[in-house]
């Protein structure tokens, strides 16, 4: 799907219908349903492409897997999770894993 510029699989729909959470190799975004417009981005790359988010039910948050880039200076960082506030649009909390 192309939301506002932004190509990604949708991999959540809220309860109500209202938002949408679509995600790809550069970001995971929420988008409002009804006018297609995105509400929230974290600009982040997701593991397993379509696998790699989650959307809350009430559409208020998400949660995002998090790979290193390509940049041979990240080779060493480990993957980092992210729970993401929608309606703030900024992150609550990341995850670091324990290994690689």
């Amino acid at each position: 799907v192309q939301i506002q510029g932004e190509y990604g699989t949708v991999t959540g729909i809220s309860a109500d219908g209202k938002r949408a959470l679509s995600n790809s190799y550069q970001a995971a975004f929420v988008w409002d349903t009804e006018t297609g417009k995105v509400v929230s981005k974290a600009a982040r790359g997701t593991p397993s492409g379509d696998n790699g988010a989650s959307l809350s039910a009430d559409g208020k948050f998400f949660a995002a897997g998090g790979v290193r880039g390509f940049n041979d200076k990240d080779k060493d960082k480990l993957p980092v999770a992210v729970v993401w506030d929608v309606d703030a649009d900024k992150p609550l909390a990341e995850l670091k894993a324990a290994q690689n």
